[in-house]
C-alpha cells in the first residue's frame, strides 16, 4: 500500500500517542532528526527510503513495547 505525506503524518501522530513520546525524541530515534516531524507538518516531503526506515522504526518499537502497532504499511521499493 503506498501512502501519502499526510497518511505518514497521521501515521506517526497516532504512534505518538500511542505510546506517549515526544516528537522531537521521535525524530531523534527514528530519523536522527529532532524536528522531523514539525517539517513533515511545513510540507516538506522525504525519501521512499526514509519513509521506510521511519515506518520500520514505528513497527519495531510497537513488537518491542508489546503494543497494538497500526496495520503493517510497505511504502513502496520493497519487495513483495
Amino acid at each position: 500500500m503506498l501512502i501519502t505525506d499526510q497518511q505518514l503524518i497521521a501515521k506517526i501522530e497516532a504512534f505518538l500517542q500511542r505510546h506517549g513520546m515526544a516528537p522531537t525524541r521521535f525524530g531523534r530515534e527514528a530519523a536522527k532528526e529532532a524536528s522531523l516531524l514539525t517539517t513533515l507538518r511545513n510540507g516538506r516531503s522525504i525519501s521512499l527510503a526514509r519513509a521506510n526506515k521511519i515506518v520500520s522504526y514505528m513497527e519495531r518499537y510497537d513488537r518491542e513495547q508489546g503494543g497494538s502497532p497500526d496495520s503493517e504499511t510497505k511504502i513502496i521499493g520493497e519487495a513483495a
